[in-house]
């Protein structure tokens, strides 16, 4: 899922779940976003280009004419997670992930700063590489 809102006080310039497959975005939002704001974002289709190496993992999303870069580095070791539902992730989440300590995003070439939360909204870490993972409702 993508949301690039850069003007808090406009509507988001681009939102919704992201799939080469139309078909497999649409499961998202009915399926494991039930009864949130998010059971109804659209599908956009976008292509994606992944580079995953020893402690970094990043990917470049072209979706709905802008280009999103979003780099992980600095990997931690990988652990087991296992998160019961929560308000802000009505789901259970069982995978494999590994956090990140150093995190940078671009869109349309340009630098977007950011400030992570120590805890992410999911009660994980704010920044992570998820190489597996399942979502159950």
């Amino acid at each position: 899922m993508i949301l690039w809102q850069p003007d808090p006080g406009k509507a988001p310039e681009v939102m919704g779940f992201i799939s080469t497959d139309s078909r497999i975005g649409a499961y998202f939002g009915p399926h494991i976003f039930t009864g949130t704001p998010f059971e109804q974002a659209p599908v956009l289709e976008a292509s994606f280009d992944f580079d995953l190496s020893d402690g970094r993992a990043s990917v470049a999303v072209e979706v709905a004419g802008h280009r999103f870069e979003a780099s992980l580095r600095d990997l931690q070791s990988a652990v087991a997670i296992n998160r019961d539902p929560a308000e802000t992730s009505p789901f259970i989440q069982q995978g494999v992930e590994r956090k990140s300590e150093a995190v940078g995003l671009k869109v349309n070439g340009k630098d977007v700063p950011l400030s992570l939360p120590p805890v992410g909204l999911s009660g994980g870490p704010a920044a992570v590489f998820a190489p597996c993972g399942i979502y159950v409702r």
